[in-house]
């Protein structure tokens, strides 16, 4: 939610040496050099959301070995940031999301959930910007600033994350509200493609 400050105070920065960048927020930004600006929604995950991060994931899949991914992260990237695996629809995540919210989950369980059903958390964002380097800059809005937790982690590994998402889905939905692709993906651990190492500054 504060990307919008964090993309500008990068510009002023960085300049000329950012070759293109993708900005992602609440509302819509005022124009940045050879930026994207995407407005998407917070906190039900919508269909702009869901072409941001398409056009992330276009963007993180052209890097190519000496590129540096510079991820500007801060609270409610989780929902402002849907990619969806095979499998598993935009309108499945919301209505989880909305019952999750609704029937109490932390913000730990509703990231574990998140990470299981998304391409891009849970270390996802760092596994498809390989073999560029990825730098993360992130503003904490949990308690213990955990960087897994923080906007869902996309660039870090959660090994738990599978187990505590089942646990939750358990817990909290009743079996008639599991949707079979749901229930595929909770039912095994998300397929991984090798543990690509991140640069996390705090």
């Amino acid at each position: 939610k504060a990307a919008i400050p964090m993309a500008q105070a990068a510009h002023h920065v960085l300049a000329d040496h950012i070759n293109s960048a993708i900005l992602i927020a609440p509302s819509k930004a005022g124009r940045l050099p050879r930026t994207r600006n995407f407005a998407a929604g917070h906190p039900i995950p919508n269909a702009a959301g869901a072409r941001a991060a398409a056009a992330v994931i276009r963007m993180l899949e052209e890097t190519q070995r000496g590129d540096v991914v510079l991820l500007l992260l801060s609270g409610g990237a989780s929902a402002l940031m849907p990619a969806p695996i095979r499998g598993v629809s935009l309108r499945e995540k919301q209505r989880l999301t909305r019952l999750l919210m609704h029937r109490g989950a932390t913000i730990a369980e509703m990231n574990a959930v998140r990470k299981q059903l998304s391409r891009l958390k849970g270390g996802g964002f760092a596994r498809l910007a390989a073999p560029a380097r990825v730098i993360t800059l992130a503003l904490s809005d949990v308690p213990g600033d955990d960087p897994a937790v923080i906007g869902s982690g996309p660039t870090v590994e959660d090994p738990g994350a599978a187990v505590l998402a089942r646990r939750t889905i358990r817990r909290l939905l009743e079996d008639s509200e599991i949707t079979p692709g749901l229930a595929r993906v909770l039912g095994q651990p998300k397929a991984r493609a090798g543990r690509v190492p991140a640069t996390l500054t705090r």
